[in-house]
This record gives structure tokens, C-alpha cells and sequence, in this order.
């Protein structure tokens, strides 16, 4: 069995760890998901990928979304949380490896058009240093508006989101996005990239925008920091929305995969044929 979390190396290469990479990367898949009698995605559109650009078949593939620590699930708290650590000025928050495709370029382009319009915010980056943003991130560890927290627990990361503004996901390319399933989970803002793989779970609750429009992220922003309207609906709902998502749950699931897949299984787990069939990917019973 092969998990394939997205097809990066493949369909956004100029993002991908440099050319050689790439190219590996794009062979040792094919090689994998050929020889697997199962593979695994977090998302249908992963599954479309997988089938359109790597031609794997329909029927070997399963999708399971990732899963949500309990950590995230704690009853949401809004206002200031004394446990994230961060006091004064409201932040957004990123969550994630700092690598090219995640949009960083695009955030901090937003940030600072606001904080040229005096709009005083804050970015906090939550996660660990990546690839393709080694001069980005030297220009942002010098700037005081940016707060690195590296590699942050569940507890602390949960703590961060439900203090936060919003977190701000920017990215070009997703297998599945679960920062912004954490966020939800935790009554927190969102404002993400428009992309398939994210609104197949997240729906409506985001505040979407165009990959690498700055300007407009910057825009969504502003809406939050003058209190838009329709924030509180969004946040007060999104936590409902991504319960089918705990880890342990999802977790359950793989294992019935795994067990199909060694042949002890009491019974297959069908993947969705398609996306226009609306398939509920939550796990039965």
C-alpha cells in the first residue's frame, strides 16, 4: 500500500526541491503507485490527479482525509488566549513546512501593504523551515512584525490558532490543507487559497482568495481587523463541520484498509468513483 499525499514534484515542479528532485520524486511515484494494490490520497482531488496524471487505476485508490488531534477539538475560546504567548498588536497565523508553493511570498506581500495603510498587524509562522524560501525567510526573521514559532506542539499550536485573527493558507497546491481543518476545529478564522482539495472538506466556512493575490489577502484581512460581518457565523459553525475529521476515527478507517489490503479484512472500503457523486468520505459506523 501507497500513501501519495500530492503530486507537487509532478504539477507545480518550478515549487519542487530544484529539477533532479523533481524528476525523481515524479519516477519513484509512478514506480509505487504501478506496483501498489492500494493507494491512498487525502483528498478526491488527489485522486483526479492521480488518475489523470499518473494513470492509476480508479479502483485501487481510497481516499481518506487526514486527520484532527482531539487538541484542536478543545471547546473553542474567543478573545485572548493567555496560553499562545503572543499579547498586543492581532496576528494571522501560518501554519506549515515554509516552502515555496505555501504562498509565503504572496502573505508577507499582503502584510505589508496593510502595515503600510497603518493597519498594525501582526504574522506569526508556525511549522519549520522548507525549501525555495531561504532569502524570504532571512528578509522576514529581521522584520519585528514576524514571529517564528518552530515545530510547536498540538497543545501550543492549538492555543496559537484560537488566539489568531485568522489562519492565513495561502498555497498554490494542496493534497489536502490540515492546518485549515485544525483552525476550524479550534472556532478559528480562515482565509485560504480557493483550491479543490481544501473546500471538499472546508465548504463555505473559509474566506477564499486567488493564489498569489496579494492584494485581495490583503483585502480579507482588513474586512477581519474591521470585524466583518459574517466572521462570527463562519467560526461559530466550523468546528461542527470538520467533526467527522478526528484522527481517531480516520484512523480506524486506515487500519480497515491495511487489513483488506494483508487480506485479514472483514470488508473492502469503497473509493469514491468520481466527485460529482458526492461521496461521503466520512468513516461508517
Amino acid at each position: 500500500m501507497v500513501t501519495v499525499h500530492d503530486l507537487t514534484f509532478l504539477l507545480l515542479r518550478r515549487r519542487y526541491r530544484g529539477r533532479l528532485n523533481a524528476w525523481y520524486a515524479s519516477a519513484a511515484t509512478r514506480s509505487s503507485v504501478r506496483r501498489a494494490g492500494r493507494v491512498l490520497c487525502g483528498s478526491l482531488a488527489t485522486r483526479e490527479s492521480l488518475i489523470t496524471h499518473m494513470g492509476v487505476e480508479s479502483e485501487k485508490i481510497t481516499v481518506i482525509p487526514y486527520g484532527v488531534s482531539d487538541a484542536f477539538f478543545a471547546p473553542p475560546t474567543f478573545g485572548c488566549d493567555p496560553e499562545s504567548g503572543v499579547r498586543g498588536v492581532p496576528y494571522v497565523l501560518f501554519v506549515g513546512t515554509r516552502e515555496a508553493r505555501k504562498g509565503l511570498s504572496t502573505l508577507y506581500a499582503a502584510l505589508r501593504l496593510l502595515n503600510a495603510e497603518h493597519c498594525r498587524v501582526r504574522l506569526v509562522l508556525a511549522g519549520q523551515d522548507g525549501w525555495g524560501t531561504e532569502r524570504l525567510m532571512e528578509e522576514m526573521r529581521s522584520d519585528p512584525t514576524v514571529e517564528l514559532r518552530d515545530k510547536p506542539s498540538d497543545e501550543e499550536l492549538s492555543h496559537l490558532y484560537r488566539d489568531a485573527l485568522a489562519l492565513v493558507y495561502p498555497s498554490e497546491m494542496e493534497g489536502f490543507g490540515l492546518p485549515v481543518a485544525e483552525a476550524m476545529a479550534c472556532g478559528c478564522a480562515v482565509i485560504a487559497s480557493d483550491l479543490p482539495s481544501i473546500r471538499e472538506f472546508a465548504g463555505d466556512h473559509p474566506f477564499y482568495i486567488t493564489p498569489g493575490d496579494s492584494a485581495n489577502l490583503a483585502t480579507q484581512i482588513q474586512g477581519l481587523l474591521n470585524g466583518d460581518h459574517d466572521v462570527e457565523r463562519r467560526r461559530a459553525t466550523a468546528r461542527d463541520a470538520v467533526t467527522s475529521l478526528r484522527w481517531d476515527l480516520l484512523g480506524d478507517l486506515t487500519a480497515k484498509v491495511l487489513e483488506q489490503v494483508s487480506g485479514v479484512g472483514p470488508r473492502p472500503v469503497q473509493a469514491p468513483r468520481s466527485r460529482d457523486q458526492g461521496a461521503d468520505l466520512r468513516p461508517e459506523g
